[in-house]
Formats: C-alpha cells, sequence, structure tokens
C-alpha cells in the first residue's frame, strides 16, 4: 500500500483501520519500485527501492489502528519494512501487528 503526497502537498488527518497488508511476490514483472507518475517531466517517475507493505509519503496526522502488516511465501528479496514513513508527522499506531520482510529490515521505521 503506497500513500504519497509531495513537498508542497501534503496529505492530512488519514486513518487505516482494520487493515490487513500481505505482501507476496508473484508477479513476472519487475519489483522494487513506487510509480510517481505524473510527476514533471524533469523528476524521476519511479523510485527504486524495496516494498514495505505500507508506505507513506508526506502524511501529516496518520494512524494506523487495529491492523496487520506483512509478507508471505519463499522470496521476500524486493520487500522491506511493514511500516515505512517519509516526511512524515503525527505518526500513530494502536494495535498494530507488524513483521518485516527479513531479520535485517526494522518491521517500523518511522520518518
Amino acid at each position: 500500500m503506497f500513500l504519497s503526497g509531495n513537498e508542497e502537498n501534503h496529505i492530512k488527518n488519514v486513518l487505516f483501520e482494520n487493515v490487513n497488508v500481505c505482501l507476496e511476490a508473484t508477479s513476472k514483472w519487475e519489483r522494487g519500485m513506487y510509480d510517481l507518475r505524473p510527476i514533471p517531466p524533469e523528476k524521476e517517475g519511479m523510485l527504486h527501492q524495496k516494498s514495505a507493505a505500507m508506505f507513506l509519503r508526506w502524511v501529516d496526522g496518520v494512524t494506523v489502528r487495529n491492523s496487520t502488516l506483512g509478507f508471505a511465501g519463499e522470496d521476500r528479496s524486493d520487500f522491506a519494512q511493514a511500516l515505512l514513513t517519509q516526511n512524515c508527522t503525527n505518526v500513530q499506531t494502536m494495535g498494530l501487528t507488524a513483521e518485516a520482510a527479513a531479520p535485517e529490515y526494522q518491521s517500523i521505521e518511522l520518518g
């Protein structure tokens, strides 16, 4: 799940409640990227990084309540954190069960 504002336009006051996300690698297409289009042509349209079960950018005031975030399957090579935030403020979790794709990743990484 990917929710992104941008530097000029933050998303505000979001509630995720009773959300269950379990990512499993099944696609034959390239993985490990987020599609940011449409954006101005001078900027990169794809963000290349391992996928989080829930990735939030430029969100102010977000609550994740009574939810489960994680991964399934043997091939988790393109997956990382259960919850990843970047440039977010006032992030609250209550009753969240979160499991990273592998031990080298934090389950929840707030930023």
